[in-house]
């Protein structure tokens, strides 16, 4: 057996090395990060100094699936919240505890510990993107706010999206920031706490129920300007921590408008035109006059398709905010640039700051199979690196009652954050989303065929074979290596032979063969 094994290595390593390695570009990055939707305040509170708590073992996930970051998202209301302070914290630029409801913070200290903390018994080093949204009454105007009907109603379901007041977000950001800024010790237990440098100003701010009105009594759009006044403020509020090395993440914008109804939603391109300041001249884009400027460093889209399919085609009313609008956006990002809208007037990243794809079960409505929604994920993927996304979070480690997007099936659905376990996570069961995630890879057809995927340790130099089913056999047809986030891009024969069935292998270190890429699905 010895002998034969050998001989099948050798043999195998032989055709392996008489296959030509075509050069290729090298394929720009794309980073992955997760968000868990309960992550902030689940399992009930915040566990003893040195035990492994509900924070922990969410972030012990989300490292597994090969991710960079993990997205934390805060509510400010309940940071700040009216019942503690009325009119606002007495020192509203302070970062330690009096300065926040003790409950609040101390869950969002667990949370960014776990995510981010180096030390292996506390954390798993991931990188945060800190969401804030939702102020609390004493932060917004309530100026035409109105206090009966159908929206009145809207807003008392969807409260903190009423004019927050810049100097509120303002003071808010350097306080967070200079919190976060990996030096600070005044939190429940006098511990370090990580340094945070990626800042998220908002969530889906071209809808009503994030941030409103969306238009003035008249009609008039006034969303935009108020997003890019709350923007520029938390933007300053960072550096006002006297900090050198945030990033201000603007907000993911929903994908759909809803101009009519009770809730108001501008359509995302729209929306991110006004808070550029650009506006479209035919194909191209020329400046607002008397508009901006705007000052970020990234910028964000969530292009959920839930009802549609991955491979939609770009709008051609140039409104929606799908995968295949992301062009438009960053074209619209580079004009603001270009005219000096945009502030600093350098290339800006793209991310996409909340992605999925909801599987049946649980959800007979929305869901996909869940081979289905692996293979919609690994296209998905390749289709927003194709755009120019540098970095992807998936929403949602795990399902909820009410959003079934998660990487892992829930065994038990608590009916709030303190109800779920550790015992509830180790019982969640991968879904086939899980491995794509991990191990995203497709054949891409075209004039110029190529492999395309992304290696599970995540590392540059890894070398990668490229296996197809010829004559019901798997055999290596070519090889490459990855590059930065371990992406790679492998040109293939435009004369190939066998069936549409693919995958790749990498060494078993880094994570092995991938999932299969049929491409008669």
């Amino acid at each position: 057996m010895k002998t034969r094994a050998l001989t099948a290595a050798a043999l195998s390593a032989f055709f392996i090395s008489a296959i030509p390695a075509q050069a290729a570009a090298i394929p720009h990055p794309l980073w992955l990060g997760v968000e868990e939707i309960w992550a902030v305040g689940a399992g009930g509170g915040t566990p003893s100094p040195g035990t492994a708590g509900v924070p922990f073992e969410i972030s012990k996930k989300i490292a597994q699936t090969g991710a960079k970051y993990q997205r934390v998202s805060a509510s400010w209301r309940q940071l700040q919240p009216d019942d503690k302070f009325p009119a606002g914290p007495p020192s509203p630029t302070s970062w330690t505890d009096a300065n926040f409801d003790q409950t609040a913070i101390s869950q969002l200290d667990d949370a960014v510990r776990a995510a981010a903390d180096t030390r292996p018994a506390t954390g798993f080093g991931l990188q945060v993107l800190l969401q804030v949204e939702s102020a609390p009454y004493w932060a917004e105007d309530l100026t035409g706010r109105p206090d009966v009907g159908a929206f009145a109603t809207e807003q008392n379901n969807y409260k903190g999206a009423w004019q927050p007041k810049s100097d509120a977000v303002k003071a808010l950001a350097q306080a967070l920031a200079t919190r976060y800024d990996g030096n600070d010790r005044h939190n429940t237990y006098g511990r370090l706490l990580p340094k945070i440098t990626a800042f998220q100003a908002w969530n889906e701010p071209n809808l009503s129920t994030h941030l409103a009105p969306q238009t003035s009594p008249g009609g008039t759009l006034v969303g935009p300007r108020m997003y890019r006044e709350l923007l520029n403020a938390f933007d300053q509020g960072l550096h006002d921590s006297g900090r050198t090395d945030t990033q201000t993440v603007a907000a993911g914008m929903s994908p759909f408008g809803q101009p009519r109804g009770v809730v108001q939603g501008t359509s995302p391109q729209i929306f991110a035109q006004g808070v550029l300041c650009v506006q479209k001249a035919g194909r191209a884009f020329t400046k607002v006059p008397d508009c901006g400027p705007v000052h970020f460093d990234v910028w964000a889209q969530h292009p959920y398709d839930i009802q549609g399919l991955p491979m939609r085609p770009a709008d051609p009313k140039g409104k929606n905010g799908l995968m295949a609008d992301i062009p438009a956006l960053r074209a619209a990002v580079a004009a603001g640039v270009r005219e000096g809208t945009v502030l600093p007037a350098v290339t800006k990243p793209f991310w996409v700051t909340e992605f999925d794809w909801w599987t049946n079960p649980p959800s007979p409505e929305f869901g996909k199979s869940p081979g289905l929604a692996a293979r919609f994920t690994m296209d998905s993927l390749w289709r927003a690196w194709s755009a120019g996304v540098d970095t992807l979070f998936w929403y949602g480690m795990r399902d909820i009652r009410t959003w079934s997007g998660g990487l892992w099936n829930a065994s038990a659905f608590p009916t709030a954050r303190v109800g779920l376990t550790t015992r509830i996570l180790a019982a969640d069961k991968a879904k086939p989303s899980l491995r794509a995630f991990q191990w995203p890879f497709r054949e891409v057809k075209g004039a110029h065929p190529y492999a395309w995927g992304i290696v599970p340790c995540r590392l540059a130099g890894q070398r990668i074979l490229i296996d197809q089913l010829i004559k019901r056999r798997w055999r290596p047809v070519t090889h490459g290596t990855s590059a930065a986030s371990g992406v790679f891009q492998i040109p293939l024969s435009a004369k190939g032979k066998g069936v549409g069935r693919w995958r790749a292998r990498a060494p078993a270190t880094c994570g092995g063969t991938s999932p299969e890429w049929n491409s008669a699905w």
